[in-house]
């Protein structure tokens, strides 16, 4: 009998913090998976931001990322505080590294933002 934790593997994607301008989230090494789900969480949010969040890929964890093609959540807003948004990726034909980008606008700019990559459709799982 297999559980739910051996085709599946939770790394961090953002550290919990305050952004108070856009930034990247941490490199997710996908290889072995063929899906993702990102669990983002926003806590407090400044009432004027607005925050965008889009997927990025890479060959390598330091390299130049690009943007995957429909991977987005647009207008987090002020009014989304305590809230959890997902954003799932099938990862078949991706890179081996993903990231998140979180891209604040307005006249305030803060949010308190954290984000889960739950790894799916483990490649290999372990013999029962």
């Amino acid at each position: 009998m297999h559980t739910m934790q051996e085709g599946t593997k939770t790394i961090l994607a953002l550290t919990p913090q305050t952004l108070a301008a856009s930034a990247n989230g941490l490199a997710v090494d996908r290889q072995g998976f063929n899906e993702v789900l990102f669990l983002i969480g926003i806590g407090a949010i400044h009432a004027d931001t607005v925050i965008a969040v889009k997927m990025q890929e890479c060959a390598t964890s330091g390299g130049t990322y690009a943007d995957v093609t429909g991977a987005t959540i647009a207008n987090i807003v002020g009014s989304d505080d305590d809230k959890r948004f997902e954003l799932y990726a099938d990862l078949e034909a991706r890179l081996a590294f993903v990231r998140l980008v979180f891209t604040l606008t307005g006249a305030t700019q803060s949010s308190i933002t954290s984000c889960i990559a739950v790894l799916g459709k483990a490649h290999n799982l372990p013999q029962s």
